[in-house]
């Protein structure tokens, strides 16, 4: 099968979500600054190891360094994990890189859409990818960041992004992966709704099979 092997049929199924969720009204909605960066991980949490997590507080500290507006969503999923993360993130990284942090409850499917939709960025999951929401985010307008390892699981979401014309959103090392996640955060939100941040996807959909994310993606490099 060429391009990538999970078939997706969003365009059937969620053919009305809007990929621009990135108004001043959606943010206030949320309870952010208007111009806040956000960056996600909506994966389940057994799939962080430390090193990652580790990588996305440095990340954070790195971005909160210039201004302390940056904020990443994280699921509650499973609850019992919160109070563990806050307790490292705390310990390595300070209580202000530990309040940028923002746990959220799961949600039904197309509230988690239009969420996944608000952010900036969605930071993967190296060990075991993000596999549906890699897609969730692709199809909501969300660019998500990885870096391939040697596993099938590894290399899902680069699939993925190569799929829809992103290539450049996977990179080649953990310090390229924190870079990358600091640049996301460098540009205040609102500079991020211009023209000059978004690309249309390109090239064959997300299974080669005529379905898979149309429209505009929002990409973090220029």
């Amino acid at each position: 099968m060429p391009d990538s092997y999970y078939l997706n049929d969003y365009a059937a199924s969620w053919p009305t979500l809007r990929a621009d969720a990135h108004t001043p009204a959606a943010a206030r909605a949320d309870g952010l600054p208007r111009d806040a960066p956000l960056l996600c991980s909506l994966n389940q949490l057994p799939k962080l190891d430390p090193p990652l997590f580790a990588t996305w507080l440095n990340a954070l500290r790195r971005s909160l360094g210039a201004r302390a507006r940056t904020r990443m969503w994280l699921l509650r999923f499973p609850a019992e994990a919160e109070a563990h993360l806050r307790r490292e993130a705390a310990a390595h990284a300070g209580p202000v890189t530990r309040r940028s942090l923002i746990m959220l409850d799961t949600a039904p499917y197309a509230a988690h859409l239009r969420r996944a939709a608000q952010c900036d960025l969605f930071a993967d999951s190296l060990l075991y990818n993000a596999h549906t929401s890699a897609t969730d985010a692709l199809w909501a307008g969300t660019p998500l960041l990885t870096l391939p390892g040697a596993t099938q699981p590894s290399r899902v979401a680069s699939s993925l992004l190569d799929a829809v014309g992103l290539g450049p959103l996977v990179v080649r090392s953990m310090r390229e992966y924190e870079d990358a996640l600091v640049s996301a955060t460098a540009t205040p939100r609102g500079a991020r709704a211009t023209a000059r941040w978004r690309a249309p996807a390109r090239g064959p959909s997300l299974a080669g099979s005529g379905v898979g994310p149309t429209g505009r993606q929002r990409v973090v490099f220029d």
